[in-house]
Order: structure tokens, then C-alpha cells, then sequence
């Protein structure tokens, strides 16, 4: 469950830039839209390297940022992002073609073909959409959502499994993590 941590660095990073609700088709507000669907600032390719005692400990891209001043949110497409250990090696990756994320309320949103890869816990998981509260470290998808993960790819696994379920839910704080739907799968011990 150490990914469901690393995904709190990614979020929290998100957290320290003004935030916004996010219309990357600005199409749909149409003429007379309210001030607040328009962004007060789109960064395009941007880049951010995030920095604690004198070491990288974050890496973030996305084709496109847009920062609104008055939801205090911040939306992005086809994001990635990295987390490095103290020794400068990646411990997990993560993408999404759109991600949305509220300062003040601390949750956040992948969505669209999410990835998240931890190599220290051998643990990879896909989903649609995802949803992180840093308030209360939770990470869940949508009741309906098929969440795929997989453990133990490593050749020095003590055992693998492969699990497609809906309503998945995990949790930072206790590190497990449940589906309340239909799931299907394979486990192996060695």
C-alpha cells in the first residue's frame, strides 16, 4: 500500500499551487459564462521538480495546467509524475490523461487511463478514475469503476496475485485496501 503513500507526496505537491475547477473545453461555458469557469492561468508543458533537503523527490509533467484563482483548484492533462527515495531512485510512477485537485478540501482526481507503478512494493494499479482525500488518506474509485492490480511481478515475489474488482477503496493510514463489487482474479503462493 506504500503506492496509496506515494500517491499523498504526489497530491500534496498538487496542493502548494492555486487550484481550480477545471473546463478544458472552455467551448461549454459558452458567451456569459461566469468569470470563474475561465482560467486565470493555462501553463502549457509544464514541468515541476519538487525539492527536500537538497534532493529531488518529485517529478511532475503535464501537457497542459490550468490554475483558477477563484475555486483555488488546478487541472491538468496527461500528467506524470515520479517519486524518488532518499537515495535518488524511483520508487513509483504515475499518469492519467486528466487530473483535478481542490487545496482546501485535499482531494483530488485521476481520470482517464490512470497508472500508478510502485517498484518498491511491487504493486501496480489501473483504473478509469480514482479520487485521493489527503484529509483522511483514502483512495477510491467509483462504485462501477473496474480497478485492476497486480502484485508480485518481481522473480523474488513470495507469491503474485491479479485483481479485477469494482468499488475499491484503500486506505493510507491502515495500508489495505477492499473491493465492494464483483471480483475476479488469479493468486499464487510460492
Amino acid at each position: 500500500m506504500n503506492v496509496i503513500k506515494n500517491c499523498f507526496f504526489v497530491f500534496s505537491f498538487a496542493f502548494i499551487i492555486c487550484f481550480a475547477s477545471c473546463s478544458l473545453n472552455y467551448d461549454i461555458a459558452g458567451k456569459g459564462a461566469e468569470e470563474n469557469l475561465i482560467p486565470e492561468m493555462i501553463i502549457n508543458k509544464a514541468e515541476f521538480t519538487r525539492i527536500k533537503n537538497r534532493k529531488e523527490i518529485l517529478s511532475f509533467t503535464a501537457d497542459t495546467l490550468e490554475l483558477y484563482k477563484t475555486d483555488d483548484l488546478i487541472c491538468g492533462e496527461n500528467i506524470y509524475f515520479s517519486i524518488f527515495n532518499n537515495s535518488m531512485k524511483v520508487i513509483t510512477e504515475g499518469s492519467a490523461k486528466y487530473f483535478s485537485a481542490n487545496q482546501y478540501t485535499e482531494i483530488c482526481y485521476l481520470m482517464n487511463n490512470v497508472q500508478l507503478n510502485s517498484y518498491d512494493e511491487d504493486f501496480y494499479l489501473t483504473a478509469e478514475r480514482l479520487k485521493w482525500n489527503g484529509k483522511t488518506e483514502q483512495l477510491v474509485a467509483a462504485k462501477d469503476d473496474i480497478v485492476n492490480i497486480q502484485k508480485g511481478k518481481k522473480k523474488d515475489s513470495e507469491g503474485s496475485f491479479s485483481v479485477d474488482g469494482k468499488g475499491f477503496a484503500a486506505s493510507l493510514f491502515r495500508k489495505e485496501f477492499s473491493f465492494d463489487g464483483n471480483v475476479s482474479g488469479f493468486v499464487e503462493a510460492k
